[in-house]
């Protein structure tokens, strides 16, 4: 069988494919005449259990005519028993402005794109922008909470960070711990962040989303109290979102939120005190104008530390050990490192059609609008 299909192959200028063992032990009648290459396999494979099939013009495959024939695989239903009745978060989201500056699905975005919702925030108790980015691959954090200006890098670059699709000079590495107004953090990964601006690099974007007012009013307050070996006191820091509608038929609403975080850390001298407070207002009445205002103000003080070095710390060697960890390299009283940063913003939103105001009641947010058309956007 394997020499007719190599005649066959040859004098018709044809690639035959088949495995040796399909073909083992079977023998090919013998062909005389003028056949087409498929007459001839025709001929050859009758009554053997094979059949070919035409991979392209100049490639057959011959198979056993087992492999032709599918079987029906019986029907499997996968059950799943869950205890309790509290619903699961769901951390992906379908929508993003980061790539188009308005809400598109992310699937019809062909950039790298990746939405960190508030879900995640709370449930890896995240407690700075730093902790968020972990989330996110090839991101990678330079200093922590307690430094100076700690940044992330993306892709080996340093991405712009905006706050709701708008430039911010002088505001993103204030206060990097500031987490009680935001609601999601977008990342936008390579050179497609030229979109918002020429100061964009190749490491993207990280487009930092405020929290908007909802309709209903709503309170929500946390306290949180710790420490580095017990609940000492070290770390104290509490929060708070209050929502309100401003007019009885709720198109004017406000959102306030803020935290005060009063905490020590293991390094000596080295404290952080910082204030946040964030105010939204928002105007929908239905129609298709929608308007916001954002204002917030940050304020840290702490020391410039620049942290030790492995040798002498953790590792001993050359006579260098016994340096303790929380050794603070400088002198206290002189190191003061205070910053603050008001901001404000408003932009106006234009939709295709009138549709209703979202209402979801607290802590739930909506979402993005879908429908957006264009933005005003202006500081």
């Amino acid at each position: 069988m394997s020499a007719s299909l190599d005649r066959i192959a040859e004098a018709s200028r044809t690639k035959l494919i088949y495995a040796d063992a399909s073909v083992q032990g079977l023998t090919a009648p013998p062909l005389k005449g003028r056949y087409t290459v498929h007459q001839a396999l025709d001929k050859v494979l009758d009554d053997r259990g094979l059949r070919y099939e035409v991979v392209d013009n100049t490639l057959i495959a011959v198979k056993p005519e087992e492999s032709a024939t599918s079987t029906a695989l019986p029907k499997v239903t996968v059950t799943e028993q869950v205890e309790g009745t509290e619903e699961q978060p769901i951390y992906q989201v379908e929508t993003s402005t980061a790539g188009t500056r308005f809400p598109i699905e992310i699937t019809r975005v062909p950039q790298s794109i990746q939405v960190i919702t508030q879900d995640v925030f709370n449930d890896r108790g995240a407690l700075s922008i730093g902790d968020i980015m972990k989330q996110v691959p090839s991101a990678t954090l330079q200093g922590s909470r307690f430094t100076n200006f700690p940044f992330v890098n993306i892709r080996g670059f340093r991405p712009e960070q905006i706050r709701n699709g708008i430039r911010q000079l002088f505001f993103s590495g204030v206060d990097f711990s500031s987490l009680s107004h935001i609601q999601s953090v977008e990342v936008l990964k390579g050179p497609g962040s030229t979109l918002f601006g020429q100061s964009s690099n190749a490491g993207g974007i990280i487009n930092v989303v405020t929290k908007r007012p909802y309709d209903g009013f709503g309170a929500q307050a946390s306290f949180t109290r710790g420490g580095w070996t017990g609940f000492d006191g070290d770390i104290t820091s509490g929060q708070w979102d209050f929502n309100s509608p401003l007019t009885p038929d709720g198109a004017l609403k406000l959102r306030f939120t803020g935290e005060v975080e009063r905490s020590d850390t293991f390094i000596n001298f080295q404290e952080l005190n910082r204030e946040n407070f964030g105010l939204m207002l928002s105007y929908d009445d239905g129609g298709p104008v929608r308007a916001y205002i954002n204002a917030e103000y940050q304020n840290r003080e702490t020391l410039p530390n620049p942290g030790l070095p492995p040798l002498g710390t953790v590792q001993g060697s050359g006579g260098l050990s016994g340096i303790s960890r929380d050794t603070f390299l400088g002198e206290p009283g002189f190191d003061k490192l205070t910053s603050d940063a008001p901001l404000v913003q408003a932009w106006v939103e234009f939709y295709e059609e009138q549709r209703p105001r979202p209402r979801q009641p607290f802590p739930k947010h909506p979402e993005a609008p879908s429908q957006r058309l264009d933005a005003l956007l202006f500081r």
